[in-house]
């Protein structure tokens, strides 16, 4: 094959490599400015077409490599690429199931409060306190704001260290 074909097949990848990771950060800002659930959604659609697009070149790339290890050093830069965009997809789906969840919560509430506020007048005290007692959050919810506010606080954190264990795998071989 000619090299100057995989010179530039090599640099139209990385192109796509660079749209990736534009978008990555871009996603990643939306959720740390806790935007609204539509906004990050359709900018995980396009980092989902940026990572499909870095595929096929990366194909087209792979397709003009010869030598045997050359091609599983470039799939290893690949298996990398992919483990980020698992990581960020998975952690954007949690953050957008997470706020449709403190949504509907607020809007049960909401009309909790209203239908209250309706029935006050015909309702004793000890009533109310029985009530609001009842109304607590259940405890699958709790579980999953706990895991997002983790994930908040330490971002990408386990998403670094599995990439440095790939790296030193990497270059062991």
């Amino acid at each position: 094959m000619s090299e100057q074909l995989l010179k530039d097949a090599k640099i139209i990848r990385r192109n796509a490599k660079a749209v990736l990771t534009r978008a990555t950060k871009s996603l990643r800002h939306l959720i740390q400015s806790k935007r609204p659930g539509k906004e990050v959604s359709d900018v995980l659609f396009k980092v989902q077409k940026a990572y499909e697009t870095l595929i096929d070149k990366h194909e087209e790339f792979t397709k003009l490599i010869e030598d045997d290890k050359e091609f599983e050093e470039q799939e290893a830069w690949l298996e990398e690429s992919q483990y980020m965009f698992m990581s960020l997809e998975t952690y954007t789906k949690l953050h957008l199931e997470s706020t449709k969840e403190v949504q509907k919560e607020f809007k049960d509430k909401e009309s909790q409060l209203s239908d209250n506020e309706a029935s006050y007048e015909n309702t004793s005290s000890s009533e109310i306190s029985k009530s609001s007692i009842s109304s607590s959050d259940n405890a699958d919810n709790q579980v999953l704001r706990q895991r997002f506010q983790q994930e908040q606080l330490q971002p990408g954190l386990y998403e670094t260290q599995h990439l440095q264990k790939l790296r030193t795998k990497r270059y062991e071989h």
